[in-house]
């Protein structure tokens, strides 16, 4: 045996003896996720609506309004620029929202009624004035 598996076997043979502790009492239900909650706030901080978007991932993603239609967002990463809160900013194809902290770079999006398609794709045909914010 090699030094790895000599060490590993006898902690593999000590969890088969592992017991876990049942919870006592009636089981507890989550609550149902409304979808108000998959609409992003972006008062909140970056950080915070970056985990919603993982977190809520599997129930259709988090989504935003912008002039008034449904745009869901597919991808996105926490970056260090600061902006006003809502306010987008557009720097090389890309595309940064403001929050209460650091800025949101959204990646991929979805407008109401079309494919899912990079932002890059989505800055091509949105045609996004100076001063627009998402709702």
């Amino acid at each position: 045996m090699t030094g790895v598996q000599t060490c590993a076997l006898p902690i593999l043979q000590r969890r088969s003896n592992w017991k876990f502790n049942k919870q006592e009492g009636a089981p507890s239900i989550a609550p149902k996720i409304s979808k108000n909650e998959n609409l992003i706030n972006w008062t909140d901080d970056a950080t915070k609506i970056f985990n919603n978007f993982r977190a809520l991932d599997f129930n259709g993603g988090v989504h935003t309004l912008f002039r008034g239609e449904k745009l869901e967002i597919l991808d996105a990463n926490v970056s260090d620029i600061k902006l006003d809160v809502g306010c987008i900013h557009i720097s090389n194809h890309s595309l940064y929202v403001g929050t209460s902290g650091k800025a949101l770079e959204i990646l991929e999006v979805k407008p109401a009624g079309k494919k899912a398609m990079k932002v890059k794709e989505w800055l091509n045909g949105a045609r996004i004035s100076a001063g627009e914010k998402f709702e």
